[in-house]
């Protein structure tokens, strides 16, 4: 079994970047070093760190690592940029300093990336952690071409430490990522290679995802909200909706259900819909997959904001896609 996965095995970059990553690095190094998969190595971007990240890096002897330094802290976006222009494998795996890899995670990546040569990103299931580590919520990620564009409305389709991307597919965007979107650049970039490469999440867990439980600035959050819903208006706008309807459908699509009128909120989802609906791109199943999707997390906001009324609304949207 093990000889014949190794002739499926191409050698993987793993692209990271720290900054002041010392109470996780060591997690995640470990399960670096506990693949099943070997035939990889560690490109790791020190952002201008203060403590002890650049030593954990530079002391790490179990697999081949390589490690370029930003004299300042120059953010993500630039440090992968940097760090990707390095890269000399065929695939390019991402990984955060504080997530962990299970043990298969590469060994189940490069197996489904050469049994299927016409997807350039694959990602997988996460399993959410706090800071120590105990399991907090499985969300669920799209599993098929179609269904990532459908969540890429309104959301990054895929957990960014999870994907393996092919180099060639990279090679043609120009950064890869954008040097104007200083957060949520995964979104922007995963939304340029759907366009003409196929994507998807594979169905099992690969990845410990840790969630911090640290509040960020208003400021911040106001920023990621605009940059999110700069890549949702580009996507909609490309599937023929004009400024209205981008605007409205935007919303929806990232989980914006802010509305006191509740016929007018469920007038724009019936609408929305319908127009994903008339373009004939995706299959019906996957339309219905989207319609639980969308309405899971309008009852969601709904949740947060002491209403429960996004159970009703299943039963009424019902009637507007093919059964």
């Amino acid at each position: 079994m093990r000889c014949r996965v190794n002739k499926l095995m191409k050698n993987i970059t793993v692209l990271l970047a720290a900054h002041n990553a010392e109470k996780y690095l060591t997690d995640a190094l470990n399960s670096l070093a506990g693949q099943n998969y070997s035939r990889f190595k560690l490109l790791a971007v020190d952002d201008g760190s203060t403590d002890q990240t650049l030593t954990q890096l530079e002391e790490e002897k179990r697999f081949e690592v390589k490690v370029i330094r930003n004299e300042q802290n120059m953010g993500l976006t630039h440090s992968l940029n940097r760090g990707f222009k390095e890269v000399d494998t065929e695939f390019v795996a991402r990984m955060d300093a504080d997530d962990i890899c299970e043990p298969k995670r590469f060994e189940e990546q490069i197996a489904a990336m050469s049994n299927d040569t016409e997807f350039g990103l694959i990602g997988s299931q996460v399993l959410h952690v706090d800071h120590s580590g105990r399991k907090i919520e499985r969300p669920v990620s799209p599993l098929n071409h179609a269904r990532f564009e459908l969540v890429g409305a309104g959301c990054t389709p895929a957990w960014h430490p999870s994907v393996m991307m092919r180099t060639s597919v990279l090679r043609k965007l120009e950064g890869p990522y954008d040097s104007s979107f200083s957060t949520t650049q995964d979104y922007d970039l995963f939304e340029r290679i759907s366009r003409f490469s196929r994507c998807k999440n594979l169905r099992t867990r690969l990845i410990r995802y840790r969630v911090h439980g640290n509040a960020i600035s208003h400021t911040k959050r106001e920023l990621q909200d605009n940059l999110r819903r700069k890549v949702s208006y580009r996507v909609l706008r490309h599937w023929g909706a004009n400024e209205e309807q981008t605007m409205r459908f935007s919303k929806l699509a990232m989980g914006d259900a802010q509305s006191d009128n509740r016929a007018e909120l469920m007038g724009n989802v019936r609408d929305f819909m319908c127009f994903l609906n008339s373009l004939d791109r995706w299959k019906p199943q996957d339309l219905r997959w989207y319609q639980s999707y969308l309405l899971g997390r309008l009852y969601h906001y709904q949740l947060m904001h002491g209403e429960g009324a996004a159970r009703r609304w299943k039963l009424k949207l019902s009637q507007f896609l093919p059964q």
